[in-house]
């Protein structure tokens, strides 16, 4: 099962990386001394090394789960409100995202006791602990999705209810009144009449 949230990620920064290029190189042609564009090639080459060095570091990566665990928490919220029906789903759902949260906290304390080791323990402890994220940034993201389309699948049945009644009611008029004439107007729906 491969990982979309750190795939995308580095899908989008060669994305930019390759659309960057030409505006770098003629952005440089205007400086007149071929050193002071080596100078800044050199500068805007650290600098996007350290932006992805930073982007990338596991306390940057956790605070983003965190952020996306919150929304996770508000839409679970929301669906419990909607979707009574799918009890079922939503607490199958809800067990893998105390879960989640479970190895989320987990890896704050392995965080934060990488902190206190030396760098010979730290590269394979680093290595772990970036695909204990990357695991986790791809089930929350996974369980986000399942939830919004939850709640979307909810507010569909309301809203073939909502119609369906509507209809009932018109028909249930339409046929009080039949010393009146129907007029149907071309809709897209089907079986709509005024």
């Amino acid at each position: 099962m491969s990982n979309p949230t750190m795939g995308a990620s580095e899908f989008k920064l060669a994305k930019y990386a390759h659309q960057l290029t030409p505006i770098l190189f003629w952005t440089l042609s205007f400086i007149p001394i071929n050193v002071f564009r080596y100078i800044v090639l050199g500068a805007v080459s650290a600098s996007v090394l350290v932006y992805t060095a930073h982007h990338n570091h596991p306390s940057s990566r956790l605070g983003r789960l965190n952020k996306a665990m919150n929304d996770l928490e508000e839409t679970f919220a929301h669906a419990k409100t909607k979707c009574a029906r799918d009890y079922l789903a939503l607490v199958d759902s809800e067990t893998r995202f105390l879960r989640a949260k479970l190895v989320v906290s987990r890896l704050h304390s392995r965080l934060l006791k990488m902190h206190e080791i030396s760098w010979k323990i730290y590269f394979p402890n680093l290595r772990e602990t970036m695909h204990i994220l990357q695991t986790c940034e791809h089930e929350v993201q996974e369980l986000q999705i399942f939830m919004l389309l939850l709640v979307e699948a909810a507010n569909q049945r309301k809203l073939t209810e909502d119609i369906n009644q509507s209809l009932e009611i018109v028909d249930g008029i339409s046929h009080s009144l039949s010393g009146f004439t129907r007029v149907h107007y071309p809709t897209s729906a089907p079986d709509c009449e005024i």
